[in-house]
């Protein structure tokens, strides 16, 4: 969890329950005598529990100590400072984000072409290096690419 300032936060995943007893807390500090401010959360990831990316979380520690904004419409995080250089992430990096290896992340080897899958399932997919153990085949769909 990243604190981007007093009226906004950065998270990971935020369940389903959680985000209606959040947007319900909302609604009511705002329909209060006092009307609170609009509290903003940037999710990264949806409702499924895995970690943040590791490019993303390095850009989100890169930005730590400086001000951002949280932006709705489309959702993301805005630097307005010209001298900040955020950093990129290393050639060819992808990420699984779905399936068994879900969360893994590694480097693109290159195209496998189409492949058979569990449950007799053949997808176009793309060969990828986890560590030093040979490619692997994960289906496009799975893939997050990076750089």
């Amino acid at each position: 969890m990243l604190a981007v300032d007093w009226s906004s936060l950065v998270v990971a995943t935020l369940g389903v329950k959680e985000r209606r007893d959040f947007l319900a807390s909302e609604r009511r500090g705002q329909a209060g005598a006092h009307g609170l401010p609009p509290f903003a959360i940037l999710v990264l990831e949806g409702a499924v529990r895995r970690p943040i990316a590791t490019p993303t979380m390095t850009i989100l520690e890169s930005l730590a100590g400086q001000t951002v904004a949280i932006v709705g419409d489309p959702p993301c995080l805005v630097v307005d400072d010209p001298e900040s250089t955020l950093p990129l992430p290393p050639p060819g990096f992808v990420r699984v984000r779905a399936g068994p290896l879900i969360g893994a992340e590694g480097t693109w080897a290159g195209l496998a072409g189409p492949r058979r899958f569990p449950a007799g399932i053949t997808l176009e997919a793309g060969l990828i290096r986890l560590g030093g153990r040979p490619p692997v085949a994960v289906p496009l769909g799975d893939l997050e690419r990076f750089a």
